[in-house]
């Protein structure tokens, strides 16, 4: 007979991104963790991140590794978009939600000590949702777009194609064009070779990797961190013109009609993905708002204050869902410490399961682009833009 037993250890392991995007494995144990780590935000960030707790099983008194089971994630403390209506409805509850701007087909509301933070849960429609979500895969991290795989494997293009046809990416080679239209076209190979070998692991990555592993790619002129300056002289992507419109939309509503959205960044989360606490600050205006838009796959938005030492308000955000960071909230510090997918389990406040909708991430629901429905079963995108002018 077998007997499981469970022990409180941390599972596999997540990757952070910090201000800049980049990937880190930040899984230390609370032992581990020095004094600054143990700020108020970095506990709310621990709180709600994906922990999976290992499992053991006895056989004739030998203990052997079991399957890893995630721990529980309560949310009773976090604000959920969609209930904000009945929580203005029943007096504003504890923390005295808001209704603050009804005008340009824009529902927004607020809590007072986050003021200049803008939550409008439906922001756009489920058609929107499903454009800018194939697009995010087929368009948006296509070149001139940088992405976070171009300092390791430089430009390349087609990375969905490549996905759905089992194809490697080469490496460049060092005559090419960088940012040509077609100029890694020729970068791509079958999975097999007319000698029934794969190419050298060594030599070449799978698309389907790449495409798991990609986590952000940038619209309109990308950043330079380094000189701490958008770099405007460069070829780089536009940003579409349906996005533009539903941010203008709603940086009017938020007291920013003069708002221009000319550069912002998709972000790309698959299950177990965080996005570190960190404040926007590269703009040279900080009165101009960021505009940010959530797809696919809910997730616990944490907003603090001017330092780690405040404790964060943690809100859940869903498909459609957007916020607005204007005024004092521009520069509050800000993360994405969870995203809820399927097989994670955890419910909502009513007892629903919290993941995706089916009509983004079920293949026999949304018949026109079963690909993208799975991928948006194991992850969130979201998209968030600024005016640089």
């Amino acid at each position: 007979a077998l007997r499981r037993v469970t022990t409180d250890v941390r599972g596999d392991t997540a990757p952070w991104r910090a201000s800049r995007d980049t990937c880190n494995t930040m899984y230390a144990s609370e032992t581990d963790l020095s004094a600054k780590e143990r700020t108020k935000f970095r506990l709310e960030e621990k709180r709600y991140q994906l922990h999976r707790e290992q499992t053991f099983l006895t056989r004739r008194h030998k203990k052997v590794a079991g399957p890893l089971v995630t721990r529980a994630c309560s949310l009773e403390d976090a604000i959920d978009l969609c209930c904000l209506g009945d929580i203005v409805a029943n007096g504003g509850g504890i923390h005295g939600v808001r209704v603050v701007v009804t005008k340009n087909d824009v529902i927004a509301f607020e809590i007072p000590d986050r003021p200049g933070l803008l939550l409008i849960p439906n922001a756009i429609d489920l058609q929107t949702q499903k454009q800018w979500l194939v697009q995010s895969v087929t368009t948006m991290c296509e070149p001139p777009a940088e992405t976070n795989h171009g300092v390791r494997h430089g430009s390349f293009a087609g990375l969905w194609d490549a996905s759905l046809e089992n194809r490697w990416l080469v490496p460049e080679e060092k005559n090419e064009t960088i940012h040509a239209p077609n100029a890694t076209a020729n970068r791509w190979r079958a999975e097999a070779s007319s000698s029934n070998t794969k190419p050298e692991k060594s030599a070449a990555i799978a698309a389907r990797v790449l495409l798991e592993k990609l986590r952000w790619a940038t619209l309109g002129p990308p950043y330079d961190w380094s000189t701490r300056k958008y770099k405007e002289t460069v070829v780089y992507s536009q940003v579409p013109d349906d996005v533009k419109r539903h941010c203008k939309r709603l940086a009017a509503a938020a007291g920013h009609p003069e708002f221009k959205a000319s550069a912002g960044l998709v972000n790309y989360y698959r299950a177990g993905d965080a996005l570190a606490g960190h404040v926007d600050d590269a703009e040279r205006d900080m009165t101009k708002p960021i505009v940010s838009f959530s797809l696919g796959s809910p997730c616990v938005f944490l907003v603090g204050g001017d330092d780690r030492d405040v404790e964060p308000t943690a809100f859940v955000l869903r498909s459609g869902d957007a916020v607005v960071l204007s005024g004092k909230a521009r520069s509050r510090f800000h993360g994405v410490p969870r995203v809820f997918v399927e097989n994670d389990e955890t419910t909502d406040g009513h007892g629903a399961l919290l993941k995706a909708p089916p009509e983004l991430s079920c293949p026999e629901t949304w018949h026109e682009h079963p690909d993208v429905a799975r991928y948006v079963r194991g992850g969130r995108v979201n998209v968030s833009v600024r005016d640089i002018d």
